[in-house]
């Protein structure tokens, strides 16, 4: 004998697997199969229940509401796929998602009713800003990919949103006249002459590394103060070549 609950839908997964689920004010809910059983009614009574009360209970500051963008992210730092990740990868890609979630409320909505389109909106609205927008791109499908691999949901809206091209040329080196003319704008004091200093000073401290590393491995250098190179150092190009140490994590420089 067949029936019908209301709200019950059934999506196939990648795998071509038939899921069933309880959808209403926007909550979708995952329900135990086969439709009918003791175990699919059980779920289908607690789903009705809580999609009934969530949407009456008042969200406080800070408080994450329950399936939606922002809740997703927040399991996926728990995750051990995120913990894996390079200590800076983590603080930009969470920078990245915590913008993704304060763009319009975008956080509070629900995380099963991201669409590509609203992906590739958001994408084109940051269009003057090719990289940033690739690398929102980037982490959205990271996040969804952690839904898939957990099951908590089924696709990955990002995964069909294509990059940006972003400029083959690099951002512009400022001139001399450039930097003369900002520091006339931005006097000694300001936040942004001392940003521009201490980009100075990190540049300069780079090509000074990569002179000494350089200049250590000359025949006629001291034997106390040259430098050890180690196989992965070695490029397996023909001819001399070495990976710089200093600064590996951030990528290390080649000669």
């Amino acid at each position: 004998m067949k029936f019908r609950l209301k709200y019950v839908v059934e999506d196939t997964d990648r795998h071509g697997n038939v899921r069933l689920y309880y959808r209403r004010h926007g909550r979708k809910v995952r329900l135990r199969g086969p439709a009918g059983s003791p175990e699919f009614l059980a779920d289908y009574k607690k789903a009705a229940a809580w999609t009934l009360e969530a949407p009456k209970k008042e969200q406080g500051a800070g408080q994450v509401v329950p399936r939606s963008i922002r809740w997703l992210c927040v399991q996926y730092y728990k995750s051990a796929m995120f913990k894996e990740l390079d200590p800076r990868t983590q603080k930009v890609r969470r920078a990245i998602l915590e913008r993704f979630c304060q763009h319009k409320g975008d956080g509070d909505k629900p995380f099963a009713l991201l669409l590509p389109r609203h992906v590739r909106i958001r994408r084109d609205e940051m269009s003057d800003r090719p990289e940033a927008a690739n690398g929102m791109v980037k982490a959205v499908r990271q996040l969804y990919r952690f839904a898939l691999r957990y099951d908590l949901h089924e696709d990955n809206p990002a995964e069909k949103v294509e990059y940006l091209k972003g400029n083959p040329d690099g951002f512009h080196s400022w001139t001399l006249d450039e930097i003369a003319r900002f520091e006339k704008v931005h006097p000694v004091g300001t936040q942004a002459r001392l940003a521009l200093a201490r980009q100075s000073r990190s540049a300069t401290s780079s090509y000074q590394n990569w002179r000494g590393c350089l200049r250590m491995m000359r025949p006629h250098f001291s034997p106390a103060r040259k430098v050890r190179l180690g196989p992965t150092m070695v490029s397996p190009a023909p001819g001399s070549g070495f990976v710089q140490s200093s600064n590996r994590m951030e990528g290390p420089r080649q000669a």
